[in-house]
């Protein structure tokens, strides 16, 4: 490793192995990359895989922004057992013969799941109910009222149906933050009479990150060794405000620039380069195309915006 460790300020699109927590991958990004200011959006759970968003230095000021961002993944639920923690790592506690289950049958049951929606999350989460997480509690055998959370399920795609005693749906979802999956595949086995559980969890999309461009935990420390200096292009680190790319930008003129880089409003009205209404939250950059700031919208007419500093990221 360097001894002159360069202070990284950015995105890693990391994949998650199964097997880990994403605690556990944010503690082994912290000492490859020998950096203390790591933090991760969008926990998965430890027996998933798939992308976890992680945000390095100044880009965990940034996470809050990020963390609603819709999500896609690839689930494979099985009917006719049930567990306690509606995946495969709980306690089977139902088994119903499932084999005259067909796809068509499935297929009939989605669009009740589709649109918005009132889930009960699993007892095994990491939701708190009066400062204790579920899954402590249900650890120590007990079950307790979960209220139902907002979400939005926006496709429920099939791929794949495997037929048997205990038949296996593979299932492509797009939802909002937020979902649990393990909560719909047994929602789904209520729905069936069978009961269901998640035997395998994929995420393959997390707003701006997807499965295809992400760094496994190997492939990145192996880069680190060979290419240390900062000074080199770092093909695993993306720009601060990658995950928010989406957001209209404004490129300022050197008065405004000196106005956010001193914590003072830039001043005038900014033009951007796309349109502003619809959206609450604006990028501010240097005339070089540096990011420099998010702003939240103030007053729009068409592509010009008066703004209100937010944070600033010198």
């Amino acid at each position: 490793m360097p001894t002159n460790k360069p202070i990284w300020n950015g995105w890693l699109n990391c994949t998650k192995p199964a097997g880990m927590t994403s605690h556990d991958v944010v503690q082994r990004v912290r000492r490859i990359l020998q950096q203390k200011k790591v933090g991760h959006t969008g926990t998965l759970d430890p027996a998933a895989r798939g992308v976890l968003p992680i945000c390095l230095g100044q880009a965990t000021r940034l996470a809050e922004y990020v963390q609603g961002g819709r999500k896609t993944y690839l689930a494979e639920i099985r009917f006719g057992k049930e567990t306690d923690t509606y995946d495969c790592e709980g306690s089977v506690v139902g088994i119903q013969e499932a084999g005259h289950l067909t796809l068509q049958e499935i297929e009939s049951l989605l669009p009740r799941f589709m649109g918005d929606q009132q889930q009960v999350p699993p007892m095994f989460s990491a939701i708190k109910i009066k400062g204790k997480k579920l899954y402590e509690l249900g650890r120590q055998g007990m079950v307790v009222q979960r209220p139902p959370r907002a979400i939005h399920i926006d496709a429920l795609e099939p791929i794949e149906w495997k037929a048997g005693t205990f038949p296996l749906l593979k299932l492509r979802v797009s939802c909002s933050a937020g979902t649990y999956i393990r909560s719909l595949a047994h929602d789904l086995g209520v729905a069936a009479g069978t009961g269901a559980h998640l035997e395998c969890l994929i995420r393959q999309r997390a707003g701006e990150f997807d499965l295809e461009t992400s760094w496994s935990l190997d492939s990145l420390e192996t880069w680190v060794l060979n290419h240390p200096g900062p000074e080199e292009e770092q093909p695993w680190l993306l720009p601060l405000d990658w995950p928010i790319r989406s957001w209209p930008s404004a490129h300022l003129d050197a008065v405004q620039v000196q106005n956010v880089l001193h914590g003072r409003q830039p001043g005038g009205r900014l033009h951007f380069d796309r349109m502003v209404q619809g959206h609450r939250w604006v990028r501010l950059h240097h005339p070089d195309g540096r990011f420099l700031a998010v702003a939240e919208v103030c007053s729009v007419t068409a592509e010009t915006a008066e703004v209100a500093l937010r944070k600033v990221f010198p």
